[in-house]
């Protein structure tokens, strides 16, 4: 199993010698237990290519939304290879069972939980969708989610299934840009709101098609730095060797 990173400057919004950093830390331990293929652009190749020694360039002028790159390189990808994001660490051989349609990184709470307040963007943004009648388009959308999955890990079995998600994901955000939603709300000043279209939609999908899914979190030895954490001064000492 191939993990596949996706990586363009265009979508770094907080620090890019620290993301670069994490990306480089993240291939020394994870290419001990998996091949790694980076895609990335010719304006960002350089950042990584001291490290990544099997890059593939992609066009990434028509990247918007902070997944939009992500899904753009899943229409290439088949059984045999997964998203990974760049801040997540193995400890161990990731594992996947054919038993599922798709798998992916972990399911979380928006509602009740601790962390309503940070996760509550994706009802307010998909609540704007709906009111704008994003229904009309995609019947299947609804503004109630309790849980969302989270794509650090992302894999798909059948091609069919991928290609249909991935259809709809981009019909999305088309509706989105016909519908000038972006320039009316502006979404992309901050970048998370726009995980609402693929995370939060995702789910949708999976539910409307009664897809048999499964979180790698839930049985996987792994640490995904998905928050601002790794924006913290001291985060990279962690990754140094401590003398006993």
């Amino acid at each position: 199993m191939k993990l596949i990173y996706t990586f363009t400057r265009k979508l770094n919004h907080t620090s890019l010698e620290r993301t670069v950093e994490i990306y480089k830390k993240s291939y020394e331990k994870n290419s001990k237990f998996h091949q790694i293929v980076l895609y990335t652009d010719e304006e960002s190749k350089n950042l990584l290519e001291d490290t990544f020694d099997n890059i593939k360039i992609i066009e990434t002028s028509d990247i918007l939304f902070f997944d939009d790159l992500k899904f753009k390189v899943l229409y290439h990808l088949n059984e045999d290879e997964m998203l990974c994001d760049g801040d997540l660490f193995l400890n161990k051989k990731l594992q996947i069972s054919r038993n599922y349609d798709l798998m992916f990184d972990c399911l979380f709470d928006i509602e009740n939980s601790v962390n309503y307040e940070f996760y509550e963007y994706y009802r307010n943004v998909s609540k704007i969708l709906v009111d704008h009648k994003i229904t009309d388009t995609i019947p299947f959308y609804k503004n109630n989610l309790e849980k969302v999955i989270n794509i650090g890990l992302l894999w798909f079995k059948d091609e069919k299934i991928k290609n249909k998600f991935l259809d709809f994901y981009f019909l999305q955000k088309n509706w989105i840009i016909k519908n000038e939603l972006e320039k009316q709300y502006n979404f992309t000043k901050d970048f998370k709101n726009t995980v609402t279209f693929s995370q939060y939609f995702l789910t949708l999908f999976v539910n409307e098609y009664k897809l048999k899914s499964q979180g790698f979190r839930d049985y996987s030895d792994y640490i995904h730095y998905s928050g601002s954490v790794k924006y913290s001064p001291n985060f990279m000492k962690r990754f140094e060797k401590k003398i006993i």
